[in-house]
């Protein structure tokens, strides 16, 4: 119960701040956003390693699809969400574990940001590299003895995305490290 009075305020802050910061820089039309004029990014990603409990086999991979609003040209809004399927075993006693995760990323577009220092070109429109700030919550739909179904977590990831197809600039492939359902993740991602 005392995490969900710190996530509440946290996240109604985060979505105040930056709303604000998106009204704000409307007129920052040098280059555009984060995203080269597309504010939306839509990504879906999967793993090979799921969550570790040590015990029992990966039934599925772990799933995790994602939004991305762009709100300035470093800053995206985020709501993500995502599962796993997993099977831990104790003894000769095999359990049901199903994890399903969601939250709110805010990602820093660093490279747009370096690039705008440096004052060089150095093709964000190919490459985008970002930090995320992540809050979120996972769901465990288990039959093991758990004292709480629910786990609340602040975490931090780094995140690239690569738009290397010519003839199709809005799709792109990404490559995403945190503790969020796997250590890493790979996947799709298509700008609107």
């Amino acid at each position: 119960m005392e995490t969900r009075k710190i996530i509440c305020p946290l996240v109604l802050t985060i979505l105040l701040v930056t709303n604000a910061m998106a009204q704000k820089k409307q007129q920052d039309t040098d280059r555009g956003y984060a995203f080269e004029g597309r504010n939306l990014v839509i990504q879906l990603s999967s793993g090979f390693i799921g969550y570790d409990y040590g015990f029992g086999d990966l039934c599925g991979v772990p799933l995790k699809l994602q939004v991305e609003y762009g709100v300035h040209r470093y800053v995206g809004l985020a709501l993500y969400g995502g599962m796993l399927q997993r099977d831990p075993e104790f003894g000769e006693k095999v359990y049901k574990m199903d994890v399903y995760t969601g939250g709110i990323h805010v990602n820093f577009h660093l490279y747009n940001f370096v690039d705008d220092l440096t004052k060089k070109n150095l093709r964000g429109d190919i490459v985008d590299v970002y930090g995320t700030f992540t809050v979120g919550v996972d769901y465990f739909d288990t039959n093991l003895p758990l004292r709480s179904k629910y786990a609340y977590y602040f975490t931090g990831a780094i995140g690239i995305r690569a738009y290397p197809i010519k003839k199709v600039k809005a799709l792109g492939f990404n490559m995403e490290f945190s503790n969020i359902l796997s250590p890493w993740l790979i996947g799709l991602n298509y700008k609107f």
